[in-house]
């Protein structure tokens, strides 16, 4: 669930989640290649290498921890008292605590003598469960994890200082390499292209992480939601908004202003009725309001009425109130793109302001014509917008730099709090 306190109004794109689609992600990994969390370090100091080796798949856990327990972990890991310099206290360690975990059930780490230069003789080897604490972070589509620490257990010794130093010193930088490689597959391209977005920041809380992303121009008004964005309580659930702001910016680079000159007349030799002038069309736009969207774009037209009598015209200006044209659209994807699609154009209502007295002879007339030019000219509307899509989410099919799918399927999508929400499932490894 996502709540109003966690939107930031200049991210008007962004997605969010729980442990279950982290868990999904490693499991992905480690079902595509077991040894990707599996790691030999030299110690030359110490004459020894030593080679770590992941049995299952790890799990992870956002905000695992209280203040108290922060502190207690970081001082339990590297076996620190409290006269020691770096000791954990309040104000140095919860500036910017742990907030996330992962956790190996079963890492078998192993000893080998190395005084030679190459592997020698096994010198130990025990099974450890290793959690691994951490800052949750992404650059670009990558999970990136900062500041990790461990604490170990299990096996002989392992809630030992000496085993703690170990995992920590020699085993956890290699183990902190291959998390920081780690690609996310629901940010790759998970925004259509028309929205041009990038990976701006990610913050966890409540047991949940918020990915925001920014996309050009990156100066929106500011949005109050009056609600939450409730989604599924599945698993491996991902859910993704994309603002009425972003929709509207997409929409002014797909859907543009146009303009026709016009020139009509009726009768014959001796007299008759005639208009000329130009009808515009601004800029459409999308409007998004809660669950509800509508599409239209004003219409105003500069025009002369003209009257004929004994092959003479007379031209005077006529008025013409603006108006709208109301532009249909559907909210749909096709399995691997959500998009907002231009289904075609209403109707274009349009009045006469007053009518000149010189005019007053052929107002029929005019009328008629108007009503075939403004026709004309709804036809040129539809053949250029129908049928264009606004491109809002994109699935995967693989995980990005892996040969796996990544089977992600739409589970929601619809209008919600002033945007469009979808929640997609994740479900490669069931």
């Amino acid at each position: 669930m996502k709540n109003q306190e966690n939107i930031q109004a200049n991210y008007p794109v962004y997605a969010w989640g729980g442990s279950p689609v982290l868990n999904e992600t490693f499991a992905l990994y480690y079902q595509k290649d077991p040894t990707f969390l599996n790691q030999s370090q030299v110690v030359s100091e110490l004459n020894a290498e030593f080679v770590g080796v992941c049995e299952e798949a790890p799990t992870v856990q956002l905000n695992p921890q209280t203040a108290a327990e922060v502190i207690e972990m970081f001082n339990k890991a590297y076996a620190l008292g409290s006269t020691n310099a770096a000791f954990a206290n309040v104000e140095k360690t919860l500036a910017d605590p742990p907030n996330i975990s992962l956790t190996m059930e079963k890492m078998k780490i192993s000893i080998y003598d190395y005084e030679s230069g190459t592997r020698g003789k096994l010198l130990g080897e025990d099974t450890f469960k290793i959690i691994t604490y951490g800052i949750f972070a992404v650059d670009g589509s990558k999970l990136i994890l900062n500041s990790l620490s461990s604490v170990v257990s299990g096996g002989t010794g392992g809630d030992s200082p000496l085993m703690q130093k170990v995992v920590n010193g020699y085993v956890l930088p290699a183990v902190t390499k291959r998390y920081s490689g780690i690609t996310l597959p629901q940010f790759q391209n998970l925004f259509g292209s028309d929205l041009n977005a990038s990976i701006a920041s990610v913050a966890v809380s409540n047991q949940q992480f918020d990915v925001y992303a920014n996309i050009a121009p990156t100066t929106f008004a500011s949005q109050s939601l009056d609600s939450e964005i409730t989604a599924e309580d599945a698993d491996s659930i991902i859910n993704a908004y994309v603002s009425g702001e972003a929709v509207q910016l997409i929409a002014s680079k797909v859907m543009k202003p146009m303009s026709s000159p016009f020139s009509k007349e009726s009768g014959g030799s001796f007299g008759g009725a005639g208009i000329k002038g130009t009808i515009y069309m601004g800029q459409p736009g999308i409007s998004i309001n809660g669950s509800s969207a509508s599409a239209s774009a004003p219409i105003s037209i500069s025009m002369e009425g003209g009257v004929k009598a004994f092959w003479n015209w007379v031209w005077v200006p006529l008025p013409v109130p603006d108006t709208n044209v109301v532009i249909d659209i559907s909210l749909t994807d096709d399995g691997t793109n959500a998009y907002i699609e231009i289904t075609g154009v209403q109707s274009i209502h349009v009045d006469l302001g007053d009518w000149p007295s010189v005019l007053k002879p052929v107002e029929s007339a005019i009328e008629g014509l108007l009503d075939a030019v403004v026709g004309l000219f709804r036809g040129t509307i539809s053949n250029a917008v129908s049928g264009t899509k606004l491109g809002l989410f994109s699935l995967p099919d693989v995980i990005p730099g892996m040969d796996v799918p990544a089977d992600l399927t739409f589970n929601s999508l619809g209008f919600a709090n002033s945007g469009v929400q979808t929640a997609i499932e994740i479900s490669g490894t069931s």
